[in-house]
């Protein structure tokens, strides 16, 4: 099931502080024409930090689809929030397909 969400013209549009997934976003959105957005949500501990994903295509006006991804080591179906290797992972696999035609 989709899951949207609404978006201003200046909502995640700020690079995010990965330089692959900022390099894979500009090719994405140049090749498909289209408004695709990245959140980057940083969790800090006094022990760790983490960085969180969250990726975001227009669908239209101020409504944008978040993408939900598969993650086998969960038992759980929503998967908003994602290491940078998920983003990547989709960013290359859509590429891919766009270079092929299919």
């Amino acid at each position: 099931m989709p899951m949207c969400t609404y978006l201003s013209d200046t909502d995640y549009t700020q690079p995010t502080t990965d330089k692959e997934i900022n390099t894979l976003l500009a090719e994405v959105r140049k090749q498909t024409k289209c408004d695709w957005r990245v959140g980057e949500e940083i969790y800090k501990c006094w022990w760790y930090t983490s960085k969180r994903y969250t990726l975001y295509n227009h669908t239209r006006g101020v409504e944008f689809q978040i993408v939900n991804f598969y993650r086998p080591e969960s038992t759980g179906s929503i998967h908003t929030n994602v290491d940078a290797g998920y983003i990547a992972a989709y960013f290359y696999g859509l590429l891919s397909q766009l270079e092929s035609g299919e």
